[in-house]
């Protein structure tokens, strides 16, 4: 957080960390997508909207409410085998990153008369370039991920197709 001028944030941040087996085991990144959509808002009314104290964020605007990280058996299998511990620098060690709005671009109002020409490899059923999530080296997605999605636009600059890794 240093390299982005973010300490700070350390002292205000918590990580929200759902491990429940029951409802997390080899589900989808969709069924992942609606549970932070419904943990998100419900959080952030608590969080945020708190009348009298000017505390005024927008859910739009804080990556805390708009991505959520997904640690699947693929990306624990990732970090814990393909990557050297640290300090050392670890270039194959990735993590789900997941956008809360997304949707598919057949779905979107602004592109349903300009449809995705271009058809790709299924991933988890969508053939669409943009999935919805990205591969994100783990050493960078509470750095250098966080503070890249604080721009709305930043998504689809950044964005690579899984299996691309972004970081």
């Amino acid at each position: 957080m240093e390299f982005y001028y973010g300490r700070d944030i350390l002292d205000f941040h918590t990580l929200t960390v759902m491990e429940d087996r029951s409802l997390f085991d080899s589900v989808d990144t969709a069924t992942i997508r609606e549970h932070f959509r419904q943990w998100a808002e419900n959080t952030y009314r608590s969080e945020q909207q708190q009348p009298g104290t000017g505390n005024d964020v927008r859910m739009g605007t804080s990556p805390r409410y708009r991505y959520c990280i997904q640690v699947d058996a693929a990306a624990l299998h990732s970090v814990v085998h393909n990557s050297p511990p640290p300090p050392q620098p670890a270039p194959e060690g990735w993590v789900k990153l997941i956008e809360k709005d997304w949707i598919l671009r057949s779905q979107n109002p602004l592109f349903r008369n300009h449809p995705d020409s271009n058809v790709h490899e299924p991933i988890e059923g969508v053939t669409e370039y943009d999935v919805g999530w990205v591969k994100c080296l783990y050493q960078d997605v509470m750095s250098g991920s966080y503070a890249s999605t604080i721009e709305w636009n930043n998504w689809g600059r950044d964005y690579q197709r899984p299996p691309m890794i972004v970081g």
